[in-house]
């Protein structure tokens, strides 16, 4: 779900990486090229001004949260850790 919801297929070269670029856009240098600093610019823009962003990235974050106090107030974070349960 995770893919459906960030709109992977719109970025084919990052979603099938490294199949489809194993270089994944860094210039010969190693230098990240100013289009890649462009795409984050426009990202953080998406996430203060378009509501699908930030309210998608603020539910994600609530519900972190609320696992992470539910482990917390159990004492259940080795468990979680070695065997993937919540307890």
């Amino acid at each position: 779900m995770h893919e459906v919801f960030d709109r992977m297929w719109m970025f084919p070269k990052t979603w099938f990486w490294p199949l489809l670029s194993p270089q994944l856009g860094r210039a010969a240098n190693g230098a990240v090229p100013a289009a890649r600093m462009a795409w984050v610019y426009s990202e953080f823009q998406g996430l203060m001004t378009d509501p699908y962003v930030y309210v998608s990235e603020i539910m994600g974050f609530l519900i972190t949260v609320y696992f992470v106090v539910r482990l917390y107030r159990r004492h259940g974070f080795s468990i979680f850790l070695r065997t993937g349960k919540m307890v």
